[in-house]
Order: structure tokens, then sequence, then C-alpha cells
């Protein structure tokens, strides 16, 4: 179904095309036919013409039922709001699957200072372990969620030592933690 005002236009056709059929036929006039009927120099009757109109007429008021559908407008329409949509979703998408990557390597990180300060509580005379390995036994962090597994870098014994743990997101940014601060935003060279 056309919307009111292409539809209001598209009626008007057959009418348009068959008055100007009409006037031409009527400007061209032969000479009365054998039968008794006017016909044009192309041998259309005015009778042909005028049912032909009719015809049109008929169909332009009542559709068969197998005419009834969606046009070419319509579907086109769908498919740009559908486009419309998708290109709003994906990078929405996109965002949102970031932000869950980066919350995945700051929840390792913050487990992964949670190991570091249990050791350094649980033995105190013993030197901070010098890999993110070391600390594997309590907490396994996910390999996918990193382009390369976290550094752990650490300095001193006992309550004096410190640390620092610093990796870098399947999504490229970089995260850092440390013995005194939370999980914080860092960059490449932040070892």
């Amino acid at each position: 179904m056309l919307p009111p005002a292409l539809g209001a236009r598209f009626r008007k056709i057959p009418l348009l095309v068959g008055s100007w059929l009409k006037n031409t036929c009527e400007y061209y006039k032969s000479p009365i036919g054998p039968d008794g009927q006017f016909t044009d120099n192309y041998g259309m009757e005015t009778t042909v013409l005028s049912r032909s109109l009719a015809a049109l007429n008929r169909r332009r008021t009542n559709p068969d039922e197998n005419q009834k559908g969606f046009t070419l407008i319509e579907l086109l329409v769908v498919v740009i709001i559908i486009g419309i949509l998708a290109a709003i979703a994906v990078p929405v998408y996109l965002g949102v699957q970031s932000s869950a990557k980066d919350s995945a390597v700051k929840a390792d990180l913050d487990n992964l200072k949670t190991a570091a300060i249990a050791f350094q509580t649980s033995s105190p005379t013993q030197a901070m372990p010098t890999s993110v390995g070391d600390l594997a036994t309590t907490v396994t962090p996910s390999a996918s969620n990193y382009t390369s597994i976290p550094k752990l870098t650490a300095s001193g014994t006992g309550a004096a030592a410190t640390f620092k743990i610093v990796a870098q997101g399947s999504n490229g940014n970089w995260w850092k933690v440390s013995d005194r601060t939370p999980v914080t935003a860092a960059v490449a060279g932040d070892y």
C-alpha cells in the first residue's frame, strides 16, 4: 500500500493516460469505419479504448488478491531502517565487549595483588616471587584476556617488600597494580 500522498498521484496515472488516449483518438478520427464505429489512424476503436479505461479503473479500485503485498519502496524503507539500527548497535556492542575485557584484566590483577600480599604475609622471611607463575598456585589468570602474561616486578623481603604487576589486555589497554595502589590504567613502559 502506498502512502496517501504517493497513492493519490499514482491513482491519477490511468486517468491521465486514458484522457490522453481519448483526446488523441478524437484528434485523429478518420471517417466512419465499416461497422459504423469511429476509428483512429491505427485502427483502434473507441469502444476498445473505453473498455481499456474501464478495466484500468476497476483494477485501480479493486486490486486482485494476488496483487496484495509490499511495494519495492516499502521494502527499501525497511532495509534502510535495519541498516541504521545495525550501524548504531555494532559500535555499542564492540564497546561493551572491550569494557568486559578490561573488567576481566582488572579482576585478575586484583586477585594477583591479593595472592602476592598473602604470600608476603605467610612467608615474611622469603623474598617476593619474581613472576606471576609463582603466584599461579592460588590465582590462574585466563590467557585469552592478555596479549602477554602479566609481569610481576618485586623487591625486598617481608613487610618491606614492594611489588608491581603490569599487564596488557587483549584489547590493547594496559593496567597496573602495586602493593600500595589499586588497579589503574598504565602505559606500555610501566614495568
